[in-house]
């Protein structure tokens, strides 16, 4: 499920540590510093935000940059959950082997 929501963003799994966020709009990975440092000039410069259809203020860039942290948390966590995946493929398949019957037992009787 991980892989469909983020699909488009696992190519930049490589910079994303929690210091970065995926924009699906842009399709790259962006450092959160640098886009702070763009909301509070956004802010500033009462800067037209499309999204809510009025100029960014404070609250709007504070309130922004509190949802791209725990985006950039959880794009982590996407990430790392899909470098895992091999791992637990190949563990799952272990685990299938070993829950697996004999092969040299006969079929139930009257089945």
């Amino acid at each position: 499920m991980a892989m469909q929501t983020f699909a488009a963003g696992l190519k930049h799994c490589g910079e994303i540590d929690g210091t970065t966020f995926y924009m699906r709009t842009r399709d790259r990975a962006l450092k959160l510093d640098d886009y702070h440092r763009a909301l509070n000039n956004f802010a500033a410069q009462r800067i037209f935000n499309p999204e809510i259809k009025r100029p960014w203020n404070q609250r709007d860039a504070a309130a922004r940059w509190e949802a791209l942290k725990k985006e950039a948390v959880s794009n982590q966590a996407t990430c790392g959950l899909v470098a895992s995946l091999p791992d637990l493929q190949k563990k799952f398949d272990s685990l299938q082997l070993q829950a697996a019957p004999p092969q040299n037992t006969p079929p139930p009787v009257g089945k």
